[in-house]
């Protein structure tokens, strides 16, 4: 008991790697519940050494933990609110709109209008996939650099699935 207190104690850090020579050391050590105390000390088998993060890996779980739910809290209500700048994109990515910013009057009678007409139909288009590009780059800066998640693969996991929901949306 003494030693599961120390391990769980503020000063240590919630990750630690145990190297093992056999393939049934590994499963015994993964399955074997190593403390009477429920939820104490959570065993996983390591992922590859070039899947961690190593900058994320003495991160504390619980700081981790609350971090995810914040972000997450967050960016539900970026989705409740994702429609704003996709309504604001459509409304301002016209031809009409072009010709207000100064030296662009000509884009509305250029060509007999096809101009016009090829602004109205593309750069909203271009507008909305730009702004749907840069999503993924948001939201793995956001695993990695706020939520310091520990591994690439769960940080991609967070980017595809947020990515999902606002592309749902």
């Amino acid at each position: 008991d003494i030693f599961v207190a120390n391990v769980v104690g503020t000063t240590m850090s919630s990750t630690g790697f145990v190297t093992f020579l056999d393939l049934a050391s590994v499963t015994t050590a993964a399955s074997t519940p190593l403390t009477h105390k429920p939820n104490v000390l959570h065993v996983h088998v390591a992922p590859e050494p070039r899947d961690i993060v190593w900058k994320s890996a003495h991160f504390p779980s619980k700081l981790l933990r609350r971090r995810e739910r914040y972000v997450n809290v967050l960016l539900g209500v970026g989705i409740i609110l994702w429609s704003i700048p996709l309504a604001a994109i459509q409304a301002f990515a016209t031809a009409d709109q072009v010709a207000r910013i100064p030296g662009m009057e000509f884009v509305k009678t250029l060509n007999g209008g096809r101009i016009g007409n090829f602004i109205n139909g593309y750069l909203p288009v271009v507008g909305l996939l730009s702004l749907i590009l840069i999503l993924p780059i948001i939201f793995e800066q956001i695993a990695i650099r706020y939520e310091h998640r520990k591994t690439v693969s769960d940080v991609q996991r967070s980017m595809l699935g947020r990515y999902f929901y606002y592309q749902l949306v």
